[in-house]
């Protein structure tokens, strides 16, 4: 049906929509750019969206007589419901010239004099046709996944096409065995190190460490020498795909080799259950310049649920040669923040534990 109604276009599309539509090639556009007539309100946007004239599968794409608003809705309508289950070469056509479609109706940027397309059909189109040269790509990386993993790790690096197939393939695969899973842990984590695809190694190991829960792909991703969102945001997933045991030992690996993720770590080893947390690792950095501070927060958090002030008066008690690591200390008992814990700043405070004087009128401060 879908093939019947692109033979039945005999206009291209590109002269069609072009006629009588003011040519817009750069972004961001001021609205003083852009023709009162291809300039809409949500109003005039919502009745075309709630109206009859909606392109369905087996209707011919009339546009004659439309407005610029009803001509990107419909062709807009008609790029969304192009199916890739069963693509035929006329879809395909129709999507790359969807592809290049310049916004024919626009609105107002709420938060300023900016005019925004209201339908953006180009960058649909390019995303289904993203998706089909996906699905394409997947039919060849698929036999190498258990065939042959190191020519996988390879082609899986060669595009963001390639990339997005060896992605969804990890995720759907799920039979992949100890020494497939190790062979492509390796080869990622290779590729980092000689800065081959690092950023898709990154992203593909972190798919490795969260679809099987694999201990290897999860350090050679917090591991990896390069800075990457991945790191970060499989750091704070560790506890959806690792046991507690597991997570301490990821965690304290970060903190103790005090690499870029070591503030984060801290912060989320506080957090492990008090079977497996080692405080020590906690009260160790509070004399840190770079860390103490997360140290602090960590710890405020353990005692708001497990309080224990004992170590934090003692520290402040017998340890007064750094304002570094006096500051943290007291910042523990300011982050708490309750009638215990200000309590014990007020003792601490009387019995004279704090060396530096301007720290004393600052705790001072707290307790008014």
């Amino acid at each position: 049906m879908i093939n019947r109604t692109m033979k039945a276009l005999a206009i291209p599309l590109s002269l069609l929509l072009a006629s009588q539509a003011h040519s817009v090639e750069k972004g961001p556009l001021l609205l003083s750019e852009v023709p009162s007539s291809q300039l809409y309100t949500d109003r005039q946007v919502a009745q075309v969206k709630s109206g009859d004239e909606q392109w369905q599968k087996g209707h011919e794409l009339n546009l004659t007589g439309k407005s610029f608003l009803e001509k990107d809705y419909l062709l807009y309508q008609k790029v969304q419901q192009t199916s890739l289950e069963s693509v035929a070469q006329s879809d395909l056509d129709f999507l790359r010239e969807a592809s290049k479609h310049k916004p024919l109706a626009y609105q107002k940027h709420p938060e300023g004099p900016i005019a925004t397309p209201v339908f953006d059909v180009a960058s649909l189109a390019s995303h289904k046709l993203f998706l089909h040269d996906v699905n394409t790509q997947k039919q060849q990386l698929s036999s190498q996944l258990s065939t042959s993993p190191e020519l996988f790790v390879r082609q899986s690096m060669g595009s963001a096409v390639d990339t997005e197939a060896a992605r969804q393939l990890l995720i759907t695969h799920s039979q992949l065995t100890p020494t497939t899973t190790h062979l492509l842990v390796k080869g990622y984590r290779e590729a980092i190190e000689v800065g081959d695809g690092a950023q898709q190694s990154l992203l593909l190991l972190k798919t490795i460490a969260e679809e099987a829960s694999d201990f290897e792909a999860a350090q050679a991703v917090l591991n990896a020498s390069i800075r990457s969102p991945h790191k970060h945001q499989l750091l704070t997933q560790l506890h959806r795909f690792f046991s507690d045991a597991e997570q301490e030992a990821l965690l304290s690996e970060q903190i103790n080799g005090k690499t870029d993720l070591a503030s984060q770590a801290i912060i989320q080893y506080g957090q492990l259950a008090s079977s497996v947390r080692n405080n020590h690792v906690l009260y160790s950095n509070l004399s840190d310049a770079a860390l103490g501070a997360s140290s602090a927060l960590a710890i405020s958090r353990v005692n708001k649920t497990h309080p224990d002030y004992s170590v934090i008066v003692n520290n402040l008690k017998h340890n007064k040669s750094s304002r570094t690591f006096t500051a943290n200390n007291l910042l523990v008992l300011k982050l708490t923040d309750n009638s215990e814990s200000r309590a014990v700043l007020k003792d601490i405070l009387d019995k004279g534990y704090i060396q530096y004087s301007d720290m004393r009128a600052e705790v001072a401060s707290w307790l008014q």
